[in-house]
Protein backbone atom coordinates (compact mmCIF):
# COMPACT_ATOMS: atom_id res chain seq x y z
CA UNK A 1 0.00 0.00 0.00
CA UNK A 2 2.87 2.40 0.73
CA UNK A 3 4.02 2.37 -2.90
CA UNK A 4 0.45 2.92 -4.15
CA UNK A 5 -0.19 5.95 -1.97
CA UNK A 6 3.26 7.41 -2.68
CA UNK A 7 2.61 7.19 -6.42
CA UNK A 8 -0.79 8.84 -6.01
CA UNK A 9 0.66 11.55 -3.77
CA UNK A 10 3.24 12.39 -6.44
CA UNK A 11 0.48 12.62 -9.03
CA UNK A 12 -1.63 14.82 -6.76
CA UNK A 13 1.25 17.17 -6.01
CA UNK A 14 2.19 17.40 -9.70
CA UNK A 15 -1.37 18.27 -10.80
CA UNK A 16 -1.52 22.02 -11.42
CA UNK A 17 -5.29 22.23 -11.01
CA UNK A 18 -6.39 24.93 -8.59
CA UNK A 19 -8.03 22.59 -6.10
CA UNK A 20 -5.25 20.05 -5.79
CA UNK A 21 -2.52 22.58 -5.14
CA UNK A 22 -0.90 22.84 -1.74
CA UNK A 23 -3.29 22.08 1.13
CA UNK A 24 -5.91 20.48 -1.15
CA UNK A 25 -3.47 17.86 -2.43
CA UNK A 26 -2.19 17.13 1.08
CA UNK A 27 -5.74 16.89 2.45
CA UNK A 28 -6.93 14.42 -0.16
CA UNK A 29 -3.64 12.49 -0.01
CA UNK A 30 -4.03 12.11 3.76
CA UNK A 31 -7.65 11.07 3.37
CA UNK A 32 -6.89 8.41 0.79
CA UNK A 33 -3.89 7.23 2.82
CA UNK A 34 -6.10 6.78 5.90
CA UNK A 35 -8.76 4.96 3.91
CA UNK A 36 -6.17 2.57 2.45
CA UNK A 37 -5.03 1.75 6.00
CA UNK A 38 -8.55 0.90 7.23
CA UNK A 39 -10.21 -0.59 4.13
CA UNK A 40 -7.63 -1.63 1.54
CA UNK A 41 -8.65 -2.48 -2.02
CA UNK A 42 -10.06 -4.36 -3.72
CA UNK A 43 -13.39 -3.36 -2.22
CA UNK A 44 -16.74 -2.23 -3.59
CA UNK A 45 -16.69 1.45 -2.70
CA UNK A 46 -19.41 4.10 -2.95
CA UNK A 47 -18.20 7.70 -2.88
CA UNK A 48 -20.99 10.13 -2.02
CA UNK A 49 -20.33 13.43 -3.78
CA UNK A 50 -17.00 12.44 -5.22
CA UNK A 51 -16.56 12.04 -8.97
CA UNK A 52 -16.68 13.62 -12.36
CA UNK A 53 -16.33 10.97 -15.02
CA UNK A 54 -14.68 13.41 -17.43
CA UNK A 55 -11.87 14.27 -14.98
CA UNK A 56 -9.00 13.42 -17.32
CA UNK A 57 -10.60 15.30 -20.22
CA UNK A 58 -10.76 18.53 -18.24
CA UNK A 59 -7.97 21.06 -18.31
CA UNK A 60 -6.05 20.99 -15.01
CA UNK A 61 -7.56 24.31 -13.90
CA UNK A 62 -11.02 22.78 -14.28
CA UNK A 63 -10.36 19.76 -12.10
CA UNK A 64 -12.31 21.18 -9.24
CA UNK A 65 -13.99 19.25 -6.43
CA UNK A 66 -15.13 16.73 -6.31
CA UNK A 67 -13.25 14.94 -9.11
CA UNK A 68 -11.59 12.17 -7.13
CA UNK A 69 -12.79 8.97 -8.78
CA UNK A 70 -9.61 8.83 -10.85
CA UNK A 71 -7.53 8.38 -7.70
CA UNK A 72 -9.83 5.84 -6.03
CA UNK A 73 -9.76 3.72 -9.18
CA UNK A 74 -5.98 4.01 -9.45
CA UNK A 75 -5.73 2.78 -5.86
CA UNK A 76 -7.59 -0.39 -6.86
CA UNK A 77 -11.14 0.14 -5.56
CA UNK A 78 -14.24 -0.98 -7.46
CA UNK A 79 -15.56 2.55 -7.58
CA UNK A 80 -19.11 3.92 -7.74
CA UNK A 81 -20.12 7.51 -7.06
CA UNK A 82 -23.18 9.71 -6.81
CA UNK A 83 -22.93 13.48 -7.09
CA UNK A 84 -25.01 16.60 -6.67
CA UNK A 85 -26.19 16.15 -10.27
CA UNK A 86 -27.51 12.67 -9.41
CA UNK A 87 -29.46 13.38 -6.26
CA UNK A 88 -29.94 15.68 -3.28
CA UNK A 89 -28.18 13.78 -0.49
CA UNK A 90 -30.06 15.86 2.07
CA UNK A 91 -33.44 14.41 1.13
CA UNK A 92 -33.21 11.68 -1.52
CA UNK A 93 -32.59 7.99 -0.94
CA UNK A 94 -29.38 6.64 -2.40
CA UNK A 95 -30.22 4.77 -5.63
CA UNK A 96 -28.74 1.45 -4.49
CA UNK A 97 -30.14 -1.66 -2.75
CA UNK A 98 -29.48 -2.38 0.90
CA UNK A 99 -26.01 -3.73 1.75
CA UNK A 100 -24.49 -3.02 -1.69
CA UNK A 101 -21.01 -1.78 -0.71
CA UNK A 102 -18.10 -2.80 1.45
CA UNK A 103 -17.00 0.83 1.91
CA UNK A 104 -18.94 4.11 1.80
CA UNK A 105 -16.92 7.33 1.76
CA UNK A 106 -17.96 10.96 2.03
CA UNK A 107 -15.10 13.36 1.51
CA UNK A 108 -15.92 16.90 2.69
CA UNK A 109 -19.61 16.72 1.79
CA UNK A 110 -21.37 16.48 5.16
CA UNK A 111 -20.78 20.17 5.99
CA UNK A 112 -22.82 21.12 2.90
CA UNK A 113 -25.90 19.09 3.87
CA UNK A 114 -27.57 21.39 6.39
CA UNK A 115 -31.16 22.26 5.54
CA UNK A 116 -32.97 25.54 6.08
CA UNK A 117 -36.12 25.52 8.15
CA UNK A 118 -38.58 28.07 9.45
CA UNK A 119 -37.14 31.51 10.03
CA UNK A 120 -34.08 30.61 7.97
CA UNK A 121 -32.58 28.44 10.71
CA UNK A 122 -30.33 25.57 9.69
CA UNK A 123 -31.36 22.10 10.88
CA UNK A 124 -29.90 18.60 10.89
CA UNK A 125 -32.48 16.83 8.71
CA UNK A 126 -30.32 16.60 5.61
CA UNK A 127 -27.30 15.36 7.56
CA UNK A 128 -29.34 12.64 9.26
CA UNK A 129 -30.81 11.48 5.93
CA UNK A 130 -27.34 11.26 4.38
CA UNK A 131 -25.94 9.39 7.41
CA UNK A 132 -28.77 6.85 7.57
CA UNK A 133 -28.71 6.23 3.81
CA UNK A 134 -24.95 5.64 3.89
CA UNK A 135 -25.55 3.09 6.65
CA UNK A 136 -28.37 1.38 4.73
CA UNK A 137 -26.31 0.66 1.60
CA UNK A 138 -23.28 -0.56 3.56
CA UNK A 139 -22.89 -4.30 3.98
CA UNK A 140 -22.58 -5.81 7.49
CA UNK A 141 -19.06 -5.28 8.79
CA UNK A 142 -18.43 -2.61 6.15
CA UNK A 143 -16.69 0.71 6.77
CA UNK A 144 -18.27 4.17 6.66
CA UNK A 145 -15.51 6.76 6.26
CA UNK A 146 -16.55 10.40 6.64
CA UNK A 147 -13.92 13.12 6.24
CA UNK A 148 -14.52 16.80 6.94
CA UNK A 149 -12.89 19.99 8.25
CA UNK A 150 -12.32 20.12 11.99
CA UNK A 151 -14.26 22.92 13.66
CA UNK A 152 -12.44 22.44 16.97
CA UNK A 153 -8.74 22.56 16.18
CA UNK A 154 -5.93 25.05 16.79
CA UNK A 155 -6.18 26.29 13.19
CA UNK A 156 -9.83 27.28 13.66
CA UNK A 157 -8.94 29.18 16.84
CA UNK A 158 -5.97 30.78 15.07
CA UNK A 159 -8.25 32.01 12.27
CA UNK A 160 -10.57 33.60 14.84
CA UNK A 161 -7.58 35.28 16.42
CA UNK A 162 -6.93 36.91 13.04
CA UNK A 163 -10.51 38.17 12.89
CA UNK A 164 -11.76 35.49 10.49
CA UNK A 165 -14.49 32.89 10.83
CA UNK A 166 -13.80 29.92 13.08
CA UNK A 167 -14.57 27.69 10.10
CA UNK A 168 -11.53 26.31 8.32
CA UNK A 169 -13.24 27.26 5.06
CA UNK A 170 -15.13 30.48 5.53
CA UNK A 171 -17.25 32.73 3.32
CA UNK A 172 -15.38 35.55 1.59
CA UNK A 173 -15.89 38.01 -1.22
CA UNK A 174 -13.81 38.65 -4.31
CA UNK A 175 -14.84 41.88 -5.99
CA UNK A 176 -18.61 41.68 -6.39
CA UNK A 177 -18.65 37.91 -6.11
CA UNK A 178 -19.56 36.16 -2.87
CA UNK A 179 -17.62 32.94 -2.42
CA UNK A 180 -19.67 30.90 0.05
CA UNK A 181 -18.10 28.79 2.73
CA UNK A 182 -19.49 25.91 4.73
CA UNK A 183 -22.72 26.37 6.67
CA UNK A 184 -21.01 24.98 9.76
CA UNK A 185 -18.24 22.48 10.24
CA UNK A 186 -18.04 19.62 12.72
CA UNK A 187 -16.10 18.35 15.68
CA UNK A 188 -15.18 14.71 16.23
CA UNK A 189 -17.55 14.70 19.19
CA UNK A 190 -20.45 15.84 17.00
CA UNK A 191 -19.82 13.10 14.44
CA UNK A 192 -19.96 10.53 17.23
CA UNK A 193 -23.19 12.15 18.49
CA UNK A 194 -24.77 11.74 15.02
CA UNK A 195 -23.86 8.05 15.08
CA UNK A 196 -25.40 7.72 18.52
CA UNK A 197 -28.58 9.58 17.55
CA UNK A 198 -29.10 7.38 14.48
CA UNK A 199 -28.17 4.15 16.31
CA UNK A 200 -25.51 3.29 13.74
CA UNK A 201 -21.93 1.98 13.86
CA UNK A 202 -21.41 0.19 17.19
CA UNK A 203 -17.67 0.11 16.42
CA UNK A 204 -16.37 3.60 15.68
CA UNK A 205 -13.37 5.87 16.00
CA UNK A 206 -12.31 9.41 15.15
CA UNK A 207 -8.92 10.84 14.29
CA UNK A 208 -7.44 13.97 12.77
CA UNK A 209 -4.56 14.75 10.41
CA UNK A 210 -2.89 17.94 9.29
CA UNK A 211 -2.78 19.15 5.70
CA UNK A 212 -1.00 22.41 6.55
CA UNK A 213 2.31 23.47 5.13
CA UNK A 214 5.29 23.22 7.48
CA UNK A 215 5.38 27.00 7.91
CA UNK A 216 1.66 27.26 8.75
CA UNK A 217 1.90 24.24 11.05
CA UNK A 218 4.70 25.99 12.90
CA UNK A 219 2.68 29.20 13.21
CA UNK A 220 -0.35 27.39 14.59
CA UNK A 221 1.76 25.24 16.94
CA UNK A 222 3.10 28.41 18.51
CA UNK A 223 -0.38 29.23 19.81
CA UNK A 224 -1.38 25.79 21.09
CA UNK A 225 -0.21 26.41 24.65
CA UNK A 226 -2.05 29.75 24.80
CA UNK A 227 -5.22 28.17 23.42
CA UNK A 228 -5.07 25.30 25.88
CA UNK A 229 -4.79 27.76 28.74
CA UNK A 230 -7.84 29.56 27.33
CA UNK A 231 -10.03 26.43 26.97
CA UNK A 232 -8.78 25.01 30.25
CA UNK A 233 -7.47 21.67 28.97
CA UNK A 234 -5.19 20.10 26.40
CA UNK A 235 -6.38 19.35 22.88
CA UNK A 236 -7.28 15.70 22.36
CA UNK A 237 -5.61 13.85 19.45
CA UNK A 238 -8.80 13.98 17.34
CA UNK A 239 -8.97 17.76 17.88
CA UNK A 240 -5.41 18.68 16.95
CA UNK A 241 -5.53 18.94 13.18
CA UNK A 242 -7.61 20.59 10.47
CA UNK A 243 -9.05 17.37 8.95
CA UNK A 244 -11.20 15.10 11.11
CA UNK A 245 -12.31 11.58 10.17
CA UNK A 246 -15.14 9.42 11.46
CA UNK A 247 -14.72 5.68 10.86
CA UNK A 248 -17.68 3.43 11.66
CA UNK A 249 -18.13 -0.32 11.21
CA UNK A 250 -21.65 -1.54 10.50
CA UNK A 251 -22.79 -4.31 12.83
CA UNK A 252 -22.53 -7.86 11.55
CA UNK A 253 -25.85 -9.66 10.98
CA UNK A 254 -26.60 -12.05 13.79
Amino acid sequence: MASVIEKLRIELEADPGTYFQNNGARRFGNTLDTLLDHAPPPARLLDIGGDRSDFLKRKPGGRMPYSFGHYFRAAGYTYTSCNESDLDARADPLPYPDESFEVVTAWEIIEHLWQQGGGGLAHWGGILNFWQEAHRVLEPGGLFFCATRNRWCPLAWHLMREGKSGGCYYAESEGDELKPGHVREFTAEELVAISRATDTYPVQSTLSRSCLSASMESRVAGFVGILENFIGRTFRPEEMHDSVYFLGRKAQNV
